[in-house]
């Protein structure tokens, strides 16, 4: 899988190869322009996208675009100043990752791993900033839907419920693999279930919805589990 990082700060660049130089192949460009210049060549797996470089920054919508023209390729952005609006229009458009362009480098592999297996990666500040102002941000027909998601929390088995709050918290599938005694087999297989039946599409939207689903009986069997 290659790997395109679309930034013209050398010193940003270097920083991001930093974080995965132990990932696939790296292709580096450093305006939107060279995006589309590719042309026959094989679109990249995943696409690491500063927001400052240009042809991103001097055209509206051109980061969201490139959604639409790229849709085999996982799309990360990376903001100098990260805003929740920003990331939820990015994401809506299509995008896998939000965050401050200036991310660890550890953390940085860390996120690309994730939206490699196809999940959805934004830096911890903005989620805490999602979760505390849901209803503020998200458009009423989005919380119509999450309404309509929470019902369906009455039909998840006692084992969904106890791997959809681990999810919720953070938990990796690995993670949740290890508090439950269980496979990862089983997780995902526990998490497809999930998502069929409260109408969520990957981890964030799961995260938000867990937020408002009601305190039941369900003894957590591990207490303590950390957002990765």
């Amino acid at each position: 899988m290659t790997i395109l990082v679309c930034c013209a700060d050398p010193n940003l660049t270097r920083r991001w190869l930093e974080g995965i130089e132990a990932l696939d192949s790296v292709c580096c460009i450093r305006d939107a322009a060279e995006i589309d210049s590719r042309g026959g060549d094989a679109a990249p797996g995943i696409a690491l996208i500063d927001l400052e470089a240009p042809g991103i920054a001097d055209a509206g919508g051109a980061a969201g675009e490139l959604c639409s023209r790229w849709p085999e390729t996982s799309f990360m952005f990376f903001s100098a100043r990260p805003e929740a609006a920003e990331g939820l229009a990015l994401l809506g458009a299509g995008g896998r990752g939000y965050s401050n362009r200036y991310i660890q480098p550890a953390l940085l592999h860390r996120a690309v791993e994730l939206v490699a297996m196809g999940e959805v990666w934004l830096g911890r500040s903005l989620v805490d900033h999602l979760l505390r102002n849901r209803e503020k941000i998200v458009p009423a027909t989005e919380i119509e839907t999450e309404t309509k998601a929470k019902a369906s929390y009455a039909s998840l088995t006692l084992r969904e419920r106890e791997v959809a709050r681990l999810v919720a918290n953070g938990a990796s599938n690995k993670g949740v693999a290890r508090a439950l005694g269980i496979t990862e087999r089983t997780v995902k297989a526990h998490m497809s279930a999930i998502f069929g039946k409260t109408d969520t599409r990957d981890r964030l939207q799961l995260g938000l919805l867990a937020r408002s689903w009601p305190n039941d009986t369900v003894q957590m069997k591990a207490t303590g589990t950390k957002v990765q």
